[in-house]
């Protein structure tokens, strides 16, 4: 057994709607970790490029946007088929790369089931689509290439010539009412970051409720002071001012228009939300996690983009009283930030 900090940020308020934030007051205890006996695993898939995040595509609710408008994406065997994988990379898999918009990234939607092991062919994705190999276990899903361009679906969005996956280091899905967001450092842990809201067919969304934005928040340009008429101030500063290097779907806004809010962790340590209607505001500031920037992994791993994990409890019992927590793994620390978000003041307050 070994001790395991964990940083509680008790005093941090904040609200997923946008509102105002309190300083925190941070303390800091010690638990203690028990050895793990044994995890049931195997090795299914190999030749994946800076292999990052990994999530089960799921079921999405029915009545949500996905199985209404587009059915056929969810049927067994289609790229978002509930028990597919869906694996982050570092390569286009031969896709061409869109120009100017960062690095190749793509997210493969891939079938864990058979004894086999899959070996991902280097350049299947080089007609540039949903292209898939080795008898359609393997897909593409979507890609930092110019047929998933922002501006295809949100001409007039801001960040219409970026894409929705770019060096991907995070995932979430709303499965309940949404689609899937994945978080990007397309310039790398340093440089300004992304996320993004794709539709089935990889495309950042095709309806938004803020046409500025369209599918994809990059750096400081979809702030909330930005993409709203008449323009509102950002009640929290913030922006994606460094990588996108985790993600989590916060929740269905408490301001009254019920929008999708999601929290994201940036590589300096800062956190910020994203709202599909109202845009991005600050969280919690610089330094609230452990920053990743300047850090690498040990030997042999020095390529592997650093990331890190971000979980969602909605149902935590805080010293607030009922209110949800985020659970932000630091992993060269091994330590977990707590932070508590509270819902308080008027919308736009």
């Amino acid at each position: 057994m070994r001790p395991i900090n964990r940083r509680m940020f008790l005093g941090m308020m904040a609200s997923a709607a946008g509102m105002a934030t309190l300083h925190p007051v941070v303390t800091r205890r010690t638990l203690w970790a028990a050895a793990i006996p044994g995890i049931d695993a195997r090795e299914f898939a190999m030749q994946i490029p800076g292999a990052s995040v990994i999530a089960q595509v799921g079921t999405f609710l029915p009545g949500g946007p996905i199985p209404t408008k587009f059915p056929a994406f969810i049927q067994p065997g289609a790229v978002l088929d509930p028990l597919r994988i869906l694996v982050g990379a570092r390569s286009n898999f031969g896709a061409p790369l869109a120009s100017g918009v960062g690095q190749a990234g793509a997210f493969l939607s891939m079938d864990p089931r058979g004894s086999d092991i899959l070996s991902v062919p280097p350049t299947f994705a080089s007609s540039g689509t949903q292209a898939s190999a080795l008898g359609g276990r393997v897909q593409m899903y979507s890609a930092n290439s110019p047929l998933w361009r922002n501006g295809i679906n949100n001409k007039s969005a801001f960040t219409a010539q970026y894409t929705g996956v770019s060096n991907p280091l995070g995932l979430s899905n709303n499965n309940a009412f949404g689609r899937l967001w994945p978080a990007n450092a397309p310039f790398g842990p340093s440089g300004v970051g992304s996320s993004s809201i794709l539709d089935p067919n990889g495309l950042p969304l095709q309806t938004p409720p803020n046409a500025l934005i369209g599918g994809v928040y990059v750096g400081s340009v979809t702030n909330r002071d930005h993409v709203t008429s008449p323009s509102q101030s950002q009640v929290i500063p913030g922006a994606l001012s460094t990588g996108a290097v985790g993600t989590a779907f916060l929740g269905p806004s408490p301001d009254g228009t019920g929008k999708a809010v999601f929290a994201v962790v940036t590589a300096d340590g800062a956190i910020v939300q994203e709202h599909t209607l109202k845009g991005l505001d600050g969280l919690a500031p610089v330094g609230t996690v452990q920053p990743l920037l300047g850090r690498s992994w040990d030997q042999p791993n020095q390529g592997i983009e650093p990331r890190l994990g971000v979980l969602m409890n909605p149902y935590a019992t805080t010293p607030h009283g009922l209110s949800p927590q985020l659970f932000v793994s630091e992993p060269f620390k091994n330590t977990i930030a707590v932070v508590n978000l509270v819902v308080f003041g008027p919308p736009n307050s």
